[in-house]
């Protein structure tokens, strides 16, 4: 992390009424120990979030805890996916301006938020009619609700939602089923993790605001995965596998199951398989669900090979027209000639759950 002592301006952009984009900043109300001074400095660097211009001192403040409105969530989001290079190239982004202009007119939307809220409209990230929401009167721009943002960001990251959803908050009653969806994946990828009370409980706080030193977290984090590729312990898994006993949940963790685990949707493994979120799991996250398999051996196609880290590689394998999703890691015995073991080759193995031990 690049740390700036001095304020160098980069544009004229104004973001709000007296709001100013800079490439690297110093703000006068983020003290050096603010929980969020990193990734407020990251994010303004990356010209993702703005300051504010003091007329009176020639400095700049951020105001860390002003609750983001729709408008700044949606502009700070789609800045978030221009720099990490995560834009769709091929559109036109002024001239969806015209084309939703009724729409954006209707709704007050300010001139400043106009490309970025048309960009995610076309994208289906926002619902035209959630703008009724967005601002009071001519111009007050209205606080965005933890849940809103959370199904913009889960979307724009286009990740796979999981057939069980891990929430471990102590609100989750109030977590309805479409906002499980997407909560579970920003917690799986490390983007939303809710908030430490101060009785240790940790809550997600659906109804409530975001605050500017939040969303900076939020933008960094999204910059990094979508610039720095996937983290694949976050990813969902299907694997084929002979089960042992009852399928059962793992005591420890809060799941939300959608649909029956013993039977995958179409795309997905159909014959004694599973489709697991987070199967291989970073030491911080707990298992979504426990399912007691056995070793099972079978054979197939391989489709995909894709290198997820220096000795892991997630493999697709198409088994009686089902798409089948291993990992091969450093443990993974190979029969014969490695080299062998490519997209197109007809392979036999033998599999752990997600974990292939044995192929050929």
């Amino acid at each position: 992390m690049k740390k700036f002592s001095i304020m160098v301006l980069a544009a004229a952009m104004i973001f709000g009424a007296g709001q100013t984009a800079f490439a690297a900043a110093s703000f006068l109300d983020v003290p050096g120990d603010h929980w969020a001074k990193d990734d407020i400095a990251f994010a303004a660097e990356k010209g993702i979030v703005n300051g504010y211009y003091q007329e009176w001192s020639g400095t700049y403040t951020f105001a860390p805890e002003s609750a983001v409105s729709y408008e700044e969530a949606a502009t700070m989001l789609f800045r978030a996916l221009s720099s990490a290079g995560d834009l769709d190239a091929a559109v036109d982004r002024v001239a969806l301006i015209e084309q939703y202009k009724e729409v954006l007119d209707q709704n007050n939307i300010a001139e400043w938020a106009r490309e970025y809220i048309a960009y995610l409209l076309n994208k289906n990230i926002i619902k035209q009619e959630e703008l009724s929401s967005f601002v009071i009167g001519e111009e007050t721009g209205v606080p965005a609700p933890r849940n809103t943002v959370a199904a913009w960001v889960a979307k724009a990251l286009e990740k796979d939602s999981a057939p069980v959803q891990y929430l471990p908050f102590a609100d989750k009653s109030s977590i309805n089923d479409e906002q499980a969806v997407y909560i579970d994946i920003l917690y799986r990828y490390g983007i939303m993790k809710g908030s430490l009370n101060l009785d240790g409980a940790v809550t997600f706080n659906g109804d409530t605001g975001v605050k500017r030193s939040e969303f900076a977290a939020i933008s960094n984090r999204v910059y990094r995965l979508q610039s720095e590729g996937n983290n694949s312990n976050a990813d969902i898994f299907s694997y084929a596998a002979e089960q042992i006993g009852d399928l059962r949940y793992d005591k420890s963790a809060d799941v939300v199951v959608d649909g029956e685990m013993s039977s995958i949707s179409a795309d997905r493994a159909s014959s004694g398989a599973s489709v697991v979120a987070g199967m291989v799991l970073p030491s911080d996250l707990k298992s979504q669900v426990l399912f007691y398999t056995q070793p099972v051996a079978s054979s197939g196609k391989i489709d995909k090979m894709e290198k997820l880290s220096d000795d892991v590689t997630r493999v697709t394998i198409t088994k009686d027209k089902d798409k089948i999703y291993y990992i091969i890691d450093s443990n993974t015995i190979y029969v014969g000639n490695k080299s062998a073991v490519k997209v197109g080759a007809s392979v036999s193995y033998i599999a752990d759950g997600v974990k292939l031990i044995e192929i050929k």
